[in-house]
């Protein structure tokens, strides 16, 4: 007998220096997905993921890179982790292209969570386009570890 285990994770996403909004589009059925973030290249994002409930989360890293997180509020009823990621040396994404940024999570206990996440990069300059859209407070993935698997599913996305 196959046991499912459902649990929800939250992902926020700052920029860094400023704690300024990060704005999303709807791109419709052109892409992979129907949301695109923007961000810019050559600047510091500040990320927030949130359980729950809880999951002790025992390594995070984004496009293959180990990252440092740091654990920043837990009780009975979330854990929540941030780490700091610079878009330094990733290119600009190319006019009618998208780029994917995975973010993989190592959920202890649970197996492995990718976020594949559609984004957009434009020039440090490009203030215009990049806040043009809507401001992403956070994204839920409601996700689903099944026993036997070592990977997670994500059910449902939504963009909040």
């Amino acid at each position: 007998m196959e046991e499912k285990y459902n649990f929800k994770v939250l992902l926020y996403i700052k920029k860094d220096t400023e704690s300024s909004q990060v704005y999303f589009k709807t791109d419709g059925q052109r892409f992979s997905t129907d949301k695109t973030i923007k961000l810019t290249v050559n600047t510091s994002y500040g990320f927030s993921v949130v359980t729950r409930p809880p999951q002790i989360i025992q390594n995070i890293s984004v496009m293959g890179t180990n990252v440092n997180t740091s654990e920043m509020t837990g009780d009975s009823s979330s854990l929540t982790y941030t780490f700091t990621w610079p878009s330094t040396g990733i290119q600009l994404t190319k006019k009618g292209k998208r780029d994917t940024l995975p973010i993989v999570l190592e959920v202890k206990d649970n197996g492995s969570l990718t976020l594949n996440l559609q984004m957009k990069f434009y020039k440090l300059e490009d203030k215009q386009h990049c806040t043009w859209g809507t401001p992403l407070n956070h994204i839920e993935f409601d996700c689903e570890s099944k026993s036997g698997t070592s990977f997670i599913d994500i059910v449902k996305q939504t963009y909040r």
